[in-house]
């Protein structure tokens, strides 16, 4: 079983459990990212043979957009990712639950790609706001949605809030810490 982190120093590192379900990571390797050094080392995304990815974000960190969004294409996860602006649409579709799963601690989320439904992609809006950076996310219509400079105050209808100003709760996970 292989999975693959993506640690933004630089180096795309490959985790391999040698073919053992339930053993720790055996080894590591290190091989030069296919893009530079990113700067702010602002999240983590790792692929696991499932299918998911688990993305975590490093506290006070405001995402860097083009590089986040590039990352979750690239295993296959739609996403819009902007900082100063958010996203969304006007009917929210279902099943964002069934996407993604968030975590109190770290400020991590599990994202199920196959669980998407057609025409949508995930929505990260990220804002600098007196608590420090936060991140709306929420599933949208990719035919019908809107972007807005105005921070979110709460939560988006049927999505997520990661960052210092969050309060978490139960699943479905509204804001993350």
């Amino acid at each position: 079983m292989i999975s693959a982190l993506i640690s933004h120093d630089g180096y795309r590192h490959a985790l391999s459990s040698a073919g053992h379900p339930n053993a720790a990571v055996v080894s590591w390797s290190d091989l030069p990212a296919t893009r530079g050094p990113e700067p702010g080392r602002s999240f983590t995304l790792v692929e696991h043979a499932n299918g998911t990815a688990t993305l975590t974000i490093k506290p006070g960190s405001i995402l860097d957009p083009d590089t986040l969004q590039n990352d979750l294409r690239q295993y296959g996860i739609p996403a819009i990712v902007t900082t100063g602006s958010f996203c969304s649409s006007d009917s929210t579709p279902p099943g964002f639950s069934q996407v993604v799963t968030g975590h109190k601690q770290p400020r991590t989320i599990t994202i199920n790609p196959a669980a998407m439904p057609a025409g949508t992609e995930l929505s990260f809006g990220n804002f600098r706001v007196t608590a420090g950076p936060e991140t709306a996310i929420q599933l949208i219509d990719t035919n019908s949605y809107t972007c807005t400079s105005t921070a979110p105050t709460a939560p988006p209808s049927g999505g997520v809030m990661v960052g210092p100003a969050s309060v978490s709760v139960a699943r479905p996970v509204s804001r993350i810490k």
